[in-house]
């Protein structure tokens, strides 16, 4: 899994272009308060006992960096918004940002102008007679594809100020995770919307700019449509983050720490985030929760894992709580014991 190979496929159709399988509209009566957000794991959730539970889903043969290539096609624009000539590439470029921010993946920048950005990987990368060889590149484990439609929607407000009008601009992200090999449907995540706070501007009696927002300034408007785009596509890199865990084996426990088998070349960020998570012990594939705590980065190969709260609730859990007091690495080192992220952490900046 080293070479492993996560592709984006970031899909921004067209209404003359490629046909996606989801057709997105933004909702023109939605506020700032319908946004989708992100959900961030607190000290105080990590202290309560029912939340000791590992990640549904999760693969501890995935506890490595992945390498994701986003792709580009075109973009697609709500029917009767505010139109302007939008840099296709920004999005992208944004996407492979935030993904790199994370530094839970490699990071391959590319632009596909195909709509078969699957084909347009594969003939590039696969290792295959007729096909262009790029070092050891192999197929991608993973695809994620993505639909991401942009539109603005125009309110005439009459209030104690006067008479004005309110600009939204939106953005709504559709995305699935597809298995490279198989091409089964790992993950689809719900769509993702985001509505800027409402710009506001006035005209005159016979339809002239007074004040407020610029609404025929073409670089204003490419800027709050780059903003709402980034915004949806922020909260879909902590939902792709949430399908893939980080995490490591143990090999020595003392006095409430774990020494963990993965570091940053294993996508535990070394920006200084403490990443909330769960120990556990896997006994012949029942998973036993042990802990919950935070894993902090070590090096390239090593973090740690401080316990914050044991589940004392558990018989099985205190058992080897006293095995591991006694015994220490020896126990560790006979037990298949991990530790695995849980969630975004509280301090984790958007």
């Amino acid at each position: 899994m080293k070479n492993s190979k996560l592709l984006v496929a970031f899909t921004l159709m067209s209404l003359f272009g490629c046909q996606s399988t989801t057709q997105l509209r933004a909702d023109k009566e939605a506020d700032i308060a319908s946004n989708s957000t992100v959900s961030y794991i607190t000290a105080e959730g990590l202290k309560d006992e029912a939340n000791i539970e590992v990640p549904p889903g999760f693969n501890v043969k995935e506890f490595v960096k992945l390498s994701i290539a986003p792709y580009l096609v075109e973009v697609s624009m709500d029917k009767d918004s505010l139109e302007n000539s939008i840099d296709t590439g920004m999005p992208a470029k944004m996407l492979g940002g935030e993904l790199s921010r994370t530094e839970r993946f490699n990071v391959l920048t590319r632009t596909c102008n195909a709509c078969d950005y699957e084909v347009a990987f594969q003939a590039e990368n696969t290792v295959a007679k007729g096909a262009i060889e790029h070092g050891k590149a192999k197929n991608p484990d993973y695809v994620l594809e993505a639909n991401l439609q942009l539109g603005t929607s125009t309110k005439l407000i009459k209030d104690s100020n006067g008479s004005y009008y309110e600009l939204t601009f939106r953005s709504t992200v559709s995305a699935q995770l597809i298995d490279g090999t198989t091409k089964e449907i790992k993950h689809t995540f719900p769509p993702i919307r985001q509505n800027l706070s409402p710009k506001k501007y006035a005209k005159s009696s016979n339809n002239g700019y007074l004040a407020g927002f610029k609404y025929f300034d073409k670089e204003a408007i490419n800027q709050a449509y780059q903003e709402a785009a980034q915004k949806s596509l922020q909260v879909l890199v902590t939902d792709v983050m949430a399908q893939f865990p980080i995490g490591g084996k143990a090999k020595h426990y003392r006095s409430e720490r774990f020494a963990i088998a993965a570091g940053s070349s294993q996508g535990v960020p070394k920006q200084g985030v403490k990443i909330p998570a769960v120990i556990f012990q896997d006994d012949f594939g029942i998973a036993i929760p042990l802990a919950s705590g935070y894993i902090t980065p070590g090096g390239s190969d090593t973090s740690m894992f401080e316990v914050i709260q044991w589940k004392n609730s558990d018989k099985d859990a205190m058992d080897i709580k006293k095995k591991l007091d006694a015994m220490g690495r020896e126990y560790v080192s006979r037990n298949k014991i991990y530790a695995v992220s849980v969630g975004t952490p509280e301090d984790w900046k958007l």
